[in-house]
């Protein structure tokens, strides 16, 4: 049958070429890719996560809790407080008086106010704590170190005031010199450079150095009411420290009792 309109034969559409076949993953690249990938997840996780760290502390708490089950009924934390306080008292509050402690000599009643205040009756000095001499030149140290800190305190918050007064700056230096000599005391105790004389002269002026500065600081006070707050806490820090400086001068005298030969004792 004719196209009336073209004269020519009817044809159906002209078929495509021949199709591409399919496209097959090497296995072995597959397998390559797989093995990639798996190991950057792993890598990822490892980063992430602390898998021994974690089971430790898994490990630990439950260590803990045992630990904890275990111990449950053998303390008795009132009857420890009550031990270390002190034996009961008829005044003391309800709970100490229930716990059963070891007689003692001495000891400290305290009865409770309606303010829930504490009043102190009586104390029974039961042993005194006489320090070494190790310990003497430790305090000494330690003592100088704070000096020292306190000054350049000073010196920081108020640099502009020791600059304009004279007395101030000072008695700074003096103080500055002082506290260079206490902390080098100790050493030269040691070392057997020192007399007893000269060891307490320096526990003294070091002393002395801090009333002084404490007395400048008191000036400054008065006359400037915007005076830093770091300068009124270094008037504090001054006061204790001149009398622990002058309250070193007892031990240290006994380092250098022939009696006991305590100096010997440090070498």
């Amino acid at each position: 049958m004719n196209n009336r309109t073209t004269g020519t034969p009817n044809s159906r559409p002209a078929a495509t070429g021949p199709k591409p076949p399919m496209q097959f993953w090497d296995a072995e690249d597959v397998d390559a890719a797989g093995r990639a990938g798996l190991h950057e997840i792993q890598r990822r996780f490892e980063e992430t996560w602390d898998v021994k760290a974690g089971l430790q502390e898994i490990l630990l708490a439950e260590h803990y809790h045992r630990a904890v089950e275990a111990q449950e009924g053998k303390f008795d934390v009132k009857a420890g407080l009550a031990e270390i306080v002190g034996p009961p008292s008829p005044s003391w509050v309800d709970w100490v008086n229930e716990v059963s402690v070891p007689s003692a000599d001495g000891g400290v009643d305290l009865v409770g106010t309606d303010n829930g205040t504490c009043e102190v009756y009586e104390v029974k000095v039961t042993h005194q704590y006489i320090p070494t001499p190790r310990d003497t030149l430790e305090q000494i140290r330690l003592v100088a170190c704070r000096i020292l800190a306190a000054l350049m305190g000073i010196r920081q918050a108020d640099g502009v005031a020791l600059i304009k007064d004279f007395a101030y700056a000072e008695a700074m230096s003096i103080a500055l010199r002082s506290a260079e000599r206490l902390q080098g005391l100790p050493g030269a105790i040691e070392d057997r450079l020192v007399t007893r004389e000269q060891a307490v002269q320096v526990l003294e002026s070091a002393g002395s150095a801090c009333e002084g500065m404490l007395r400048q600081l008191h000036l400054r006070t008065y006359d400037s009411p915007s005076i830093p707050q770091d300068i009124m806490h270094c008037e504090e820090v001054l006061l204790d420290l001149s009398k622990e400086a002058f309250q070193l001068c007892v031990p240290v005298q006994r380092l250098f009792d022939p009696s006991d030969d305590l100096v010997d004792m440090l070498r």
